[in-house]
């Protein structure tokens, strides 16, 4: 086994602050840890990559703090995922040759499926804080995910669908692990409550392109209008930054804008759609409420710190996975700390016991059987036209365990 001396973290957008309630007094032996970071600088999630460098510097500030003089972490290598499952290869692939084998991240599941059976079979373990896409939850392997699967998520969008009364529902999704799991629970619950659906258009996340997708989208649209009446329909969109220049396109579009749109967590709270006018018009004419996991109100004196010195740090507002890849870096430092011995068995037998325990930014992260993260809360935020302008507001709130929704 390796020794695990060495830490990577590989995150593909997201991080955030706070030490938690539990100890880190080291054992005597123990001297330092060296964490690697692989954030999405650029490409179509790298607003969560600048809130995650912020994050992660911040956690290993906390943590130092800490640990004192016995044990102390190095500075971090920080590399470029860009979002891209084969760039998220090669870094896992640089970091294991570094001599790094826990790596908190990659961010989308794209990534963590690309990056799975390499680390399965060079015993490096993933901590993923953002991937969500119900087949990558695999029982065995080393991929541990501290956010639950869609599931959940796709259950707190169609009661959303379901409370705005629609009868018909269109999906568009970029062409990945991601869109395609949770477009397909979706359209699922919602088919089984009654619900009208489409068949999904489906567009390459690599392209800039979105002629073609928005012609066929507006066939569509119109053909459900024409059917159900336009404020019985809506359209269901899961993108990265691509839904800046999608907005665009389609405010050319006039019937897209009759109806209903919605999203999920990576446009949640987007800064990149507030700075495109047309774009935030769009969103804002559409309603556009976009899903995502919510921080718990009872733990905000945790982590309204770790905002405010995210915020401070990048102009930004830290989404919740942030928030989820400091906890991550946390229970990683403290599952290390608590092993009996220098090696991934030991590791991995204290990580689900730490996650359970540490009460962090996000709460206790306890894992079900795959190493995923059991539940969760999701919160609505949507563009609303405030005092200060275009603004993202809450606007909703769903239960996963009462399955009730509640408007803000």
């Amino acid at each position: 086994m390796k020794n695990l001396l060495l830490f990577a973290l590989l995150s593909v957008g997201l991080l955030a602050f706070g030490c938690g309630d539990d100890d880190l007094t080291p054992s005597p032996e123990k001297r330092e840890i060296s964490l690697g970071a692989i954030v999405a600088l650029d490409g179509p999630i790298s607003y969560f990559g600048t809130t995650a460098k912020a994050a992660i510097e911040l956690a290993v500030e906390d943590i130092n703090q800490e640990l004192g003089t016995e044990v102390q972490l190095n500075p971090i290598l920080i590399r470029n995922s860009y979002g891209v499952p084969d760039s998220a290869l090669s870094a896992i692939e640089a970091l294991n040759a570094d001599g790094l084998n826990v790596i908190i991240g990659p961010q989308s599941s794209g990534e963590v499926a690309r990056v799975r059976s390499y680390a399965d079979a060079h015993d490096i373990v993933v901590i993923s804080p953002a991937s969500i896409a119900r087949s990558q939850s695999i029982a065995g392997d080393n991929v541990f995910r501290f956010s639950p699967d869609d599931t959940y998520q796709a259950e707190a969008m169609v009661a959303m669908v379901v409370d705005d009364k629609l009868d018909a529902l269109i999906t568009v999704h970029r062409d990945d692990t991601w869109g395609h799991d949770l477009v397909g629970l979706v359209m699922k619950q919602y088919n089984d409550q009654g619900g009208n659906v489409y068949d999904s258009l489906s567009y390459d996340p690599t392209s800039s392109d979105f002629s073609t997708l928005l012609e066929e989208l507006e066939t569509e649209v119109e053909q459900a209008v024409a059917q159900y009446g336009a404020e019985k329909v809506g359209v269901y969109l899961l993108s990265y930054g691509e839904a800046e220049e999608m907005f665009s396109e389609a405010t050319d579009r006039p019937v897209l804008s009759r109806v209903k749109w919605y999203g999920g967590a990576p446009t949640a709270q987007s800064p990149r759609l507030l700075e495109n006018s047309k774009a935030a018009t769009f969103a804002l004419a559409t309603t556009y409420p976009c899903s995502t996991l919510a921080l718990e109100e009872s733990l905000r004196s945790k982590w309204q710190p770790l905002q405010e010195r995210i915020a401070a740090a990048t102009g930004q507002v830290a989404d919740i996975y942030a928030f989820v890849t400091y906890d991550a870096v946390q229970i990683a430092v403290r599952s290390w700390l608590a092993a009996s011995s220098n090696d991934i068995t030991s590791f991995k037998e204290k990580l689900t016991e730490t996650a359970a325990s540490y009460t962090g930014m996000t709460g206790p992260i306890i894992l079900n059987d795959a190493g995923d993260r059991a539940t969760g809360n999701y919160d609505f935020w949507a563009i609303k036209n405030t005092g200060n302008g275009l603004e993202w507001e809450r606007v909703a709130f769903y239960h996963s365990t009462t399955k009730m929704l509640t408007r803000d």
